[in-house]
């Protein structure tokens, strides 16, 4: 798993209703969590509202390119493994952005539930 965190993190792939594979995704609080704690504390409140920023995007694409500007200046701040981290989990965390996400089953499942 990303910055090397227990599988609990994390959902890992499974099958819906229909047999299609899911895509795995991992929990942003926890990726961002795992993050900073990679920071020092003088880049803490820099590195947070980066990853806000990254996940404001609208669209995955705009958030795939901005996390790879962070973890660029991340790297130039001398946070490496905080850029590690960010680099290995940005695709499983963003993945609620997907166009067909959630699958057409799950949506479905949960508007019988509610």
């Amino acid at each position: 798993t990303p910055c090397g965190k227990p599988a609990a993190y994390t959902a890992e792939k499974h099958r819906s209703q229909s047999g299609r594979q899911l895509a795995k995704t991992q929990c942003m609080v926890h990726f961002e969590r795992n993050i900073l704690a990679k920071v020092n504390p003088k880049n803490r409140d820099w590195a947070a509202d980066a990853l806000k920023a990254i996940f404001s995007m609208e669209s995955r694409d705009k958030a795939l390119e901005k996390a790879e500007s962070v973890a660029k200046d991340m790297e130039a701040r001398k946070l490496r493994e905080a850029a590690k981290c960010l680099r290995e989990g940005i695709g499983e965390t963003t993945t609620y952005l997907l166009d067909d996400y959630p699958p057409a089953s799950i949506a479905a499942a949960s508007e019988r539930t509610t």
